[in-house]
């Protein structure tokens, strides 16, 4: 991600689902630099196997309102207005089932639903 906002100059964001029941969301712009975070964590945690001594999910990702701070300065860096409360909400929403995933675009400012 890094190395496309940087050959770009442009912010980007790029999200997939895992199971169903997480998605990752990652981004990087020029200025603000890179983040990961997820959607669903707890499915994370037992992905990462917290429980049997793994990383934790302070070892992988940022907190949801850490990770809503940086996706909107990653918004404001691509021109569009975003919420830090709006994108927070989304990640600390729980399972990333149906369309929630799909919100935190709209949430940015990048996909209107």
């Amino acid at each position: 991600m890094n190395d496309l906002a940087g050959r770009t100059g442009a912010p980007a964001l790029y999200g997939y689902v895992m199971g169903g029941a997480r998605a990752m969301a990652e981004a990087a712009a020029p200025a603000s630099g890179a983040w990961t975070t997820c959607l669903g964590r707890e499915a994370r945690a037992g992905y990462l196997g917290v429980a049997d001594g793994g990383p934790t999910l302070e070892d992988c990702l940022l907190e949801p309102s850490d990770a809503g701070a940086r996706a909107v300065a990653r918004a404001a860096e691509a021109g569009h207005a975003a919420r830090a409360a709006g994108a927070a909400g989304i990640l600390t929403a729980g399972p990333a089932r149906g369309a929630a995933g799909l919100r935190l675009p709209d949430r940015l400012g990048v996909v209107p639903l």
